[in-house]
This record gives C-alpha cells, structure tokens and sequence, in this order.
C-alpha cells in the first residue's frame, strides 16, 4: 500500500480527496472509532468521474457490445491457410529486452528536460535498432523491437489512454525486490490515439525479415495491475480496455504488420486453487543415442564464444544503424584456462 497521498501533487484534486493511503487509512480508523463511540455518522458524496475523461460517458457491458465481436470471423481451417507459415518449431522472444542504464539515463534525462524529444526518440531507435541486429545475428524467425520505450507494460499503455490517473510517489511491491506505480483508472477508458504503432514501423523497417511482431498488454493484466474503479465491475472494465486494443490492433494490422501478441498473464490473476491445475502424466521419451547429443561448444552461447557481438555490429552496419553506447549485458565470457 502506497504510505502518504498528500505527497501527491499532481492529481486532479476531486481523485486526490477520496483516496486513503497507508497515513489516511490510518486516520479513517481513529475517526471511525471516535464516530462510533459518539455516536457521530459522516459520510462523503458520489465521485462523479465523468469529470476527469474525454472518454465516453457510457461504458460497455457485454450485452452492449456487438455479437460478432465475440466470434472468430472463419472457422480454423479456413484461417490457417492466410496466418504466416513456417517450419517447425519457430523461435521468437517475449517481447521486452534488458532495461538498460544508457535507455533508463535518457528517459530520466528526457522527463528533467535536459534532453529533447526528437534527441529521445533517437536513443531509443538506437536501441531498438540494437535489438533488431542481435536477433538477426541469433537467427530468430519472429523478431521484436524490444519495447526500450516502455517504462512498465501497463503505465505505458495507462498513459496512452483516456481514464487513467497517475501518481509520483504510490510505489507498492510487485514482486522480490521490484517496485511500481500501478495507474489509478478513474473514467471510462478509451484510446486517445495509436500506442505501438509507431515502434513497429521502425522496427520493420530496419530489417528484412518479413515478421515483426506486434507487442500490446492484455485487458485483464492491465486491470490487475491498476487501482481499479469501485463503482462499476471489473469486468466492464476490462471490455472497456479489450475495445481500446482492437482499436489498435486494426491500426497495425493496416501498417503491416502479420504477427500481434496480446499478453495476458496468469500470473497477474489471483491465486488459484490446487484443483485448478490439471497435471499431465506423459510417458518420457526414450533417450538420445550419445552420436545426437550436443557437444558442449555447440550449446555455450554465442556471445561466450566471441560472435555474437561481432556479427551484432555487422548487422547494424549493414542496416546504416550504429550500435548504442551502453550495450545490453552479454553473456559472462568464459576464464582463460591457466
């Protein structure tokens, strides 16, 4: 829970005064024992939150929302024939590449104002430009612009939306040792414009394999890692935002773009039950003859073996793209035997 909300002073001030922080959650107990022991009721008014969006005032609800978008537009057979082919087993990443200190210098750099946005922006095409040349030089089938300008999967998007809120000092633990802000959702949300569109188009053209893919946050992740609004359901929430995505994935889909990821995670959802989980009991395989196995060069990773930077430079050469100043960390090379 975040402590102290006065510290917050750039919230709309109608949000700012019916949130409780740690310190005012606090206060709400003192006054609600001394309430009750005198017997004193108090109370606060509706938060009209059509007030602090240009979204529309109406949010949907699933009987709203028309039939067909719940429904594939072809059976499976039928689509899979036009979806992108490859050989077995393709290989692609996740999405989101090291955070590193040269990209989290310049976006400090770039909210004080001692950079410009054109000088930020340029950084951080140089960093997906990196991004673009390692996974060439790695031989990936579907590559990805490595989302340098995302500052976190949800507050990226939150801040490209109409009905978010945002705070400076509302830091709450995540998980370990990782801390965020997690964006306060207090209108109906739409889209304000294109979100990704953009780093795709530089991404693709900075390569010529045919599929980069489209990176967005799925709707439930994006309302389990907010403060969601109480006065309408979760749920219509989350189509709020699942409306605001299709929005943006015919955006790409009209720049090109073949292959779009939408992340919902479980591990962004409550804990579930034991009894959830269904476990597979699979016979093992038999074993590989020793003639298949890999020998331990082949899988040492190429950048321990001296290549991988190399061929990094090449391919950002060849695309007219110097490789940024602080490169991502490498993998550990090996000791020099003695």
């Amino acid at each position: 829970m975040p402590i102290d909300v006065n510290l917050e002073k750039e919230l709309p001030s109608d949000v700012k005064a019916r949130l409780a922080f740690a310190q005012q959650k606090l206060g709400e107990m003192v006054a609600v024992k001394e309430a009750v022991s005198a017997q004193i009721s108090a109370g606060a008014g509706d938060l009209d939150l059509s007030t602090y969006t240009g979204a529309p005032s109406a949010s949907p609800t699933a009987k709203s929302i028309p039939a067909d978008y719940f429904q594939r537009p072809a059976p499976f057979a039928e689509r899979r024939p036009q979806q992108p082919q490859f050989p077995a087993f393709p290989t692609t990443t996740i999405g989101s590449f090291p955070q590193t200190p040269a990209i989290r210098r310049a976006r400090l750099q770039y909210k004080k104002g001692t950079i410009s946005e054109i000088e930020y922006r340029e950084r951080i095409a140089s960093e997906i430009g990196y991004s673009i040349g390692a996974q060439e030089a790695l031989g990936l089938d579907v590559l990805v612009h490595g989302e340098a300008e995302r500052t976190d999967m949800v507050e990226y998007f939150g801040m490209k939306l109409f009905g978010y809120s945002f705070t400076q000092h509302a830091w709450v633990q995540s998980y370990g040792s990782r801390y965020v802000r997690p964006p306060l959702i207090t209108g109906d949300i739409s889209r304000q414009g294109p979100m990704t569109v953009h780093e795709f188009e530089l991404a693709q053209s900075m390569t010529n394999r045919a599929y980069v893919k489209g990176m967005l946050t799925g709707a439930v992740t994006c309302i389990n890692w907010s403060f969601p609004r109480k006065d309408i359901t979760r749920s219509e929430q989350a189509y709020q935002i699942a409306l605001a995505l299709r929005e943006e994935i015919a955006d790409l889909e009209k720049a090109g773009c073949r292959i779009i990821q939408v992340r919902p995670r479980l591990s962004s959802l409550p804990p579930f039950p034991l009894s959830f989980f269904t476990v597979l009991t699979l016979p093992l395989p038999p074993p590989l003859p020793p003639s298949l196995l890999p020998s331990r060069r082949s899988m040492t990773p190429p950048s321990a073996r001296g290549s991988l930077s190399r061929l990094t430079v090449r391919q950002l050469t060849s695309n007219g793209l110097p490789p940024p100043s602080a490169s991502p960390v490498a993998w550990p090379r090996r000791r020099a035997r003695s």
